[in-house]
């Protein structure tokens, strides 16, 4: 357990700018592999509702430059959304890589190769929310 609560921490830790070093963080490879998905696939009005999230690959890396650490809450409940997008980045160290999933409500999730995930979110994002936020 001990060593997954590292993991954990090692994978927020890139996403905090250090403040000693003066390095930050920097995207080698960013790649999109479905946008305007949802969670509903039953459910056509949820379908073509999140057929319209649809964030621009400046959009996406915007958000992964910019965007914090938080509890796996806010996925699931604080900022829910049906609409998602997915797909795979590489950040400056070269080691660390992830397959992503971004919601329309500004919170995300990275899975990374080497095992664990972190949460994200930052919410001043200027692609379209279907959801209405």
């Amino acid at each position: 357990m001990a060593c997954i609560h590292r993991l954990v921490l090692a994978a927020a830790a890139i996403f905090c700018v250090s403040h000693a070093t003066g390095q930050e963080r920097k995207i080698l490879k960013l790649e999109i592999k479905n946008l305007g998905m949802s969670l509903n696939e039953g459910d056509e009005t949820s379908v073509a509702t999140c057929r319209d999230f649809r964030p621009t690959a400046r959009q996406v890396r915007n958000f992964f430059l910019r965007s914090y650490p938080v509890p796996g809450a806010y996925m699931a409940h604080d900022l829910y959304s049906d609409c998602y997008a997915i797909g795979e980045i590489t950040f400056n160290d070269n080691k660390s890589f992830g397959k992503w999933i971004l919601y329309s409500t500004g919170v995300a999730r990275i899975d990374w190769d080497f095992g664990g995930e972190v949460y994200l979110l930052y919410r001043k994002n200027k692609w379209y929310n279907p959801m209405g936020e």
